[in-house]
């Protein structure tokens, strides 16, 4: 079993930190925010969701420590 996070609860997370999404990039999901703080890097990759559209939280984990976003409180599903 792997822990995922549903791609709604990260696309809404993101949302609130000011991300708006450019859509797909090959396996990915590109969000940009132009107005981050400190140098932050402006972009989070993030993988598309699986055909249960969960996320691996080990790979949301890493592309949001990449970005250098908060790794936030979400909720974990179990998936094959």
């Amino acid at each position: 079993m792997i822990a995922c996070v549903r791609y709604k609860d990260v696309e809404q997370i993101l949302l609130r930190e000011g991300f708006v999404c450019l859509g797909p990039a090959a396996d990915h999901i590109v969000f940009e925010c132009r107005n981050r703080p400190d140098g932050k890097p402006q972009y989070c990759s993030i993988h598309r969701p699986n055909p249960m559209d969960t996320i691996a939280e080990t790979s949301l984990i890493e592309s949001f420590e990449e970005a250098e976003i908060e790794i936030p409180n979400w909720d974990v599903v179990w998936s094959d």
